[in-house]
């Protein structure tokens, strides 16, 4: 093949499993494009895209793509030159944003799939980005074509494809939580974390790449799973993110181990506290100081009724009331930085 020839990148070469789940995944985000503009579909489509404000058409593939595969984007070159490639419409993810394929008129049809298979335009008219590892397409440029030619069972489009790149499979494992009820996460090279918005989709297309499940208490080297989950929602990692940035949409669990490592020590660090430093416990003041209040009355008393008989006992009580006032400020206590608060459980 010449150099400037176009690639032929319309045999698939992913595994039968994989390129099954690529074909199904492509049907489903032509399924979910129907149900744009019409009202509850539009809003149950929305709930599926995990859109806060909701839409008022068919969601980007990338967007679909985010929620569908963890680190989608973790080793993307941006850099990456675009190149000309005739792909099969049926191994790409595409949107129908402005229309579907029968609002073209007929004497139109004719004229847009000669030039949606013949003509390459230029980047910004037609780019769709390439995931060889997993067999897939998505296009950035080009949506509605996609849905056109496989309409009308067009083999090919002329496209300009970007090269991306997958983590490899054995680099991920799927972890099933111990409770049901929780999320499933998805670990990359025994320390990136990422949870799977749509898990049933999600691990249909991951367990065919190749990816293997297991249990979190199965998995080695990995930190107490009730204290990841706690991390994960006090970062709202389980929630849509409102960042494409990978980073910003994963738990780095080898830092996030090393913080814990830190804060546990210096919770254990020996300090000395007042009685009024002892927080979550607390003084119960007004006892307290009635008590103070009443043997210095006493005392007090004692001593203006001029009696050698109750003088030693008002000089005691004085005493014992000046003597608990000042053990506000002369003792101290001995313990741990972090005290626990048994409460909050």
């Amino acid at each position: 093949m010449k150099n400037d020839e176009p690639l032929n990148l319309l045999q698939s070469t992913v595994p039968d499993a994989l390129e099954r789940e690529v074909r199904y995944l492509c049907d489903l985000k032509i399924t979910l494009d129907r149900l744009s503009k019409s009202g509850a579909s539009q809003a149950l489509q929305d709930d599926w895209m995990a859109s806060a404000r909701g839409n008022t058409c068919a969601y980007w593939p990338s967007d679909f793509m985010r929620l569908v595969l963890p680190f989608l984007n973790w080793e993307q070159d941006l850099q990456q030159r675009a190149l000309r490639a005739y792909v099969d419409p049926r191994y790409v993810v595409g949107s129908n944003i402005g229309g579907f394929p029968e609002d073209v008129t007929d004497g139109e049809v004719t004229k847009r799939i000669l030039k949606y298979k013949s003509d390459f335009s230029a980047s910004d008219d037609v780019l769709y980005i390439w995931y060889p590892a997993l067999g897939i397409f998505l296009a950035h440029e080009g949506k509605h074509r996609v849905a056109f030619m496989r309409r009308y069972e067009q083999p090919s489009i002329a496209a300009w494809v970007s090269e991306a790149k997958y983590p490899a499979a054995e680099r991920m494992m799927i972890l099933s939580p111990s409770d049901e009820r929780d999320e499933w996460v998805v670990i990359l090279d025994q320390r990136y974390l990422q949870v799977l918005k749509r898990p049933h989709v999600s691990i249909r297309f991951l367990s065919a790449y190749g990816v293997k499940t297991c249990h979190w208490n199965s998995a080695p080297g990995l930190p107490d799973e009730s204290i990841v989950r706690k991390a994960v929602y006090d970062r709202r990692l389980h929630r849509e993110q409102n960042t494409t940035a990978e980073d910003e949409r994963t738990l780095d669990l080898v830092k996030f181990s090393e913080s814990i490592r830190q804060q546990t020590a210096a919770g254990a660090e020996e300090i000395e506290r007042r009685v009024d430093e002892l927080a979550p416990l607390q003084l119960k003041a007004k006892p307290f100081f009635r008590s103070v209040g009443c043997a210095a009355i006493a005392g007090g008393l004692g001593l203006l009724a001029d009696s050698h008989a109750i003088a030693p006992g008002a000089w005691l009580l004085l005493g014992s009331a000046v003597g608990m006032l000042a053990s506000l400020v002369v003792m101290r206590f001995v313990g741990p930085r972090n005290l626990r608060d048994e409460t909050k459980g």
